[in-house]
């Protein structure tokens, strides 16, 4: 079947813009190749100067693009399936959305729809994301395509379905657990009276080195640990406080209580 536009966004904040962008800028397919329909008429009226086709409204991106990339909020997905579903022609269907399955999708597309979840994280408004995806129900043109769509705002990891949950509370929530211990450290950095400008440099610069010694290390993390405490010296002092507190539990809670939260959310639908 010929459609007119390779991708089609339906819903465009700020991940699908992310995606969008990095699309773009990896060369996979240009603006023209794409259509979008949302609600902001100002997002619109901007998505169109810089090239983007701009639908009238949802069905319109379902009757002429290939690709529909579903981006709206998950609360959303009964309200567009509805509306939607009487245009459905066979589309390849993405989802970002979380708490909505695979399932959910096949019950009003049909058993044979090609669907794939994926789950980004917001790094990649930056290109430095990473994305966890099940590509099972592709076909291998499909397959390709969607994980150089999700390979051009980063990472990708190739997943099943029953994993989602788990991205989530690893690295689709991940950038606010980091942010909260950065947060910590800018301002420890401010009240011992470096600039603003210093301080950022200071916690940046080693929250990026030490997540690519990490990266690039054989060593697994308690020796990297290790390595930079001295015995009787100052940073095993911080060390100690940190396992006092208990801070290895206190992030094993937290993500067990986001990882419950998006199982709520699936079976609550």
């Amino acid at each position: 079947m010929e459609f007119k536009y390779k991708l089609g966004f339906i819903g465009y904040g700020n991940m699908a813009q992310a995606i969008a962008q990095g699309i773009v800028g990896s060369n996979l397919l240009k603006s023209e190749e794409m259509a979008i329909f949302d609600p902001n008429n100002e997002v619109m009226e901007k998505m169109k100067k810089k090239g983007y086709n701009i639908a009238n409204d949802n069905i319109e991106i379902v009757e002429n693009c290939e690709y529909v990339f579903f981006a709206v909020k998950p609360q959303m997905f009964e309200v567009v399936a509805k509306e939607i579903r009487s245009a459905y022609k066979g589309n390849k269907l993405i989802s970002i959305l979380a708490g909505t399955t695979i399932t959910e999708f096949k019950e009003v597309f049909g058993e044979e729809c090609q669907i794939t979840r994926a789950m980004p994280n917001t790094p990649a408004l930056v290109g430095r994301g990473i994305t966890g995806v099940d590509v099972s129900l592709l076909d291998d043109i499909s397959k390709a395509f969607v994980l150089k769509l999700f390979g051009s705002i980063g990472e990708v990891i190739e997943i099943k379905e029953n994993q989602i949950n788990d991205i989530i509370a690893i690295s689709g929530s991940g950038p606010a657990y980091v942010y909260l211990f950065i947060k910590g450290m800018y301002e420890n950095a401010l009240a011992h009276g470096f600039s603003a400008e210093i301080a950022k440099k200071l916690v940046v610069g080693t929250v990026q080195g030490s997540a690519e010694m990490f990266n690039q290390s054989s060593e697994n993390i308690d020796t990297l640990v290790e390595r930079v405490c001295s015995k009787g010296g100052t940073t095993i002092e911080a060390v100690k406080t940190f396992q006092r507190e208990g801070l290895g539990n206190l992030i094993d809670k937290a993500i067990k209580d986001c990882y419950d939260r998006a199982v709520e959310l699936s079976d609550n639908k």
